[in-house]
Parts: C-alpha cells; sequence; structure tokens
C-alpha cells in the first residue's frame, strides 16, 4: 500500500506543473492569423504589421492566412470552430464581429457570445473619395451631383454590412441621397475598380486608399474622423464640410475562438500591447494611414457592445438585410 501511494504521488508531482506550464511555454509552434478579406487591404495589412511584431516578441511564426468570403463570415466561422489553444487567431475589422451578424440572420455565430477578445489593434477613418473624371471637388458637390442623378454615381464598398456600407447609409440618410452601392469581396477589389474607373466613388479606409491618393489616382473629399487625418493633412473632416454627426471609424482587431486559456489571452494581450507601443511599429501602422490602439480584453468587448448598438439603429432604419 505505502509503494501504491507513493506511485499515485509521483504521477501527481508530473502532471500538477503541466497546468501552468501550458500557458508558459506557449506558443510553441507556429500561430496562424486568420484575416477573412483578401490581401492587400487595411486588415490584411494591419494582420502582418502584427505578425512580424508578434513573431519578434514571442519568438515563433505568426503566419497570415486569407480566407475571404460572405462579408468575412466565412474566416471568422473558421477561426470560431476552431481548437481554442491560441493556435488559431483572427485579425479583423468591423464588419463581420460587429455589423455583419446585425445584418445578417443567419449569421454563423454571435461575436459577443463566440469569441475572445484579445485587443484592438489600430483605428482610422474613412475617406469619402471619387475617380478624377467624376466632375466634383468637395463633399456638398458630390452631394448635388447624386440629387441630380438619383441612383446613378456608383459608390464601391468592400463587403455589404461593413463599416463601409454602414458610413454609405448614414450618409444617404442625413443627406438625402440614393448611391448605386456596388459590393465587392474586400477593400483591395473595390479600390482596384475606382482606380479603374470601373465604380466612381467609395468610402474607404485611409489605411488602404492613401497610395493612390497619393499618387492622384484618386480625389479624396473628406475624412470621416472627427479630427483630420494626419496622412492626408489637407482633406476636411465632415464636419468641417458642413455634415455634422456623421463620424464613421473603422477598427482592427485580435480575437480567438471563446474558450481560450484566461493566461494565453492575457499573454497575447501584453505581446500586443508591447508591440503597439513599439515606434517602429507605431509608425508602420501610421504610414498605411493608421494610429495604433492597444486596449485590454475587456475594453475591447464593451466597445463592440456599444458599436452594435450604434449601428444596429441605422440597420434598423436603412432596413438594411444581407444573406
Amino acid at each position: 500500500m505505502k509503494r501504491f501511494i507513493q506511485s499515485c504521488l509521483f504521477a501527481w508531482s508530473c502532471i500538477l506543473p503541466m497546468a501552468p506550464g501550458y500557458a508558459q511555454t506557449y506558443p510553441d509552434k507556429p500561430v496562424k492569423i486568420v484575416v477573412p478579406f483578401p490581401p492587400g487591404g487595411n486588415v490584411d495589412i494591419s494582420a502582418r504589421i502584427i505578425a512580424q511584431a508578434l513573431h519578434e516578441e514571442l519568438r515563433q511564426p505568426f503566419v497570415v492566412e486569407n480566407r475571404p468570403g460572405a462579408s468575412g463570415f466565412i474566416g471568422a466561422a473558421y477561426v470560431v470552430k476552431s481548437k481554442p489553444d491560441g493556435y488559431t487567431l483572427l485579425v479583423s475589422s468591423n464588419s463581420p464581429i460587429s455589423i455583419g451578424p446585425l445584418t445578417n440572420p443567419n449569421a454563423p455565430y454571435e461575436p459577443l457570445r463566440d469569441f475572445a477578445p484579445v485587443s484592438m489593434l489600430a483605428q482610422t477613418p474613412l475617406v469619402i473619395e471619387v475617380h478624377p473624371a467624376v466632375p466634383v471637388k468637395s463633399v456638398s458637390e458630390l452631394v448635388a451631383l447624386a440629387k441630380r442623378q438619383p441612383g446613378k454615381i456608383t459608390v464601391a464598398t468592400p463587403s455589404s454590412g461593413s463599416i463601409n456600407h454602414m458610413a454609405i447609409e448614414l450618409f444617404q440618410i442625413a443627406t438625402g441621397t440614393k448611391f448605386n452601392l456596388v459590393h465587392y469581396k474586400g477593400n483591395a477589389p473595390a479600390i482596384i475598380d475606382l482606380v479603374g474607373g470601373h465604380v466612381l466613388a467609395s468610402f474607404d479606409q485611409v489605411t488602404s486608399s492613401l497610395q493612390h491618393i497619393k499618387a492622384g489616382k484618386l480625389r479624396a473629399l473628406a475624412v470621416t474622423n472627427a479630427t483630420r487625418a494626419p496622412e492626408l493633412p489637407e482633406v476636411p473632416t465632415l464636419e468641417e464640410a458642413g455634415y455634422k454627426g456623421l463620424e464613421a471609424i473603422t477598427f482592427t482587431a485580435m480575437l480567438g475562438p471563446q474558450g481560450m486559456p484566461a493566461e494565453i489571452v492575457a499573454q497575447l494581450n501584453a505581446a500586443v500591447n508591447k508591440a503597439l507601443a513599439s515606434p517602429a511599429v507605431k509608425e508602420r501602422f501610421a504610414t498605411a494611414g493608421a494610429q495604433v490602439r492597444g486596449t485590454t480584453p475587456e475594453e475591447f468587448f464593451q466597445f463592440l457592445r456599444n458599436e452594435q448598438t450604434r449601428w444596429k439603429r441605422v440597420i434598423t432604419e436603412a432596413n438594411i438585410r444581407t444573406e
């Protein structure tokens, strides 16, 4: 009996240290970061910046994998269904984890229930922009043109139910205009068509449009922030252009599937916030037109709750429903 008890105690002495050690050894293999949109857009850019920073901080590869489709639902649902061990993460913007599930009754998950928030990464305003061939140089001129040609001006959005889509709907409600919305599978293909003149305007993230504006391939009319974008200091805000209460901010954030160990969430949050505090990382985000904004998991959860409350009113008034 004494030998049996000694054997049991030895076994437990081997097993017990494994529980806290699990978090302490994380990560011990490559981590996948899923982006639910195509390469080249603002979410993809943000994911690749933070992936490189986390690789340097945690000494394991953080590999970005693009899984676009269904307004971001495909990639986000893949993460929700993944093993909650910290090795499959999501970097996303507003649509799949905030607005989209409000517009689609068949959404494959409920964001506030099915994700484990890690941290917000960055915020960026949208920029209202047109192809240079469009004969407008201000927001008021765009409104006037839209009223003369209701339903004729094509406006690109990266997906139905995105923050871009919501901003356009809010703008139409406030200005009494009607555009012809064209939905794409991400920022990159939408901007390619806008630069090519296949659509006439866009409410796009500064992140993905900045280089084209600087090159003169697109004309910026206003930004949807409370203050001017540092990268476009000559471009007025919507309020400066005479249109108040139309702010719309896109964010990028990191999440995992619900059920991730609290220790791993805390470790990721600390690593992300340390990376975001780095001048080099701040500069990379700023160059792309975004401002870093790290949060605690709890702060980001509350932010998501507030966003859903705000945009639900626009969805109801505009009668937006996606399938």
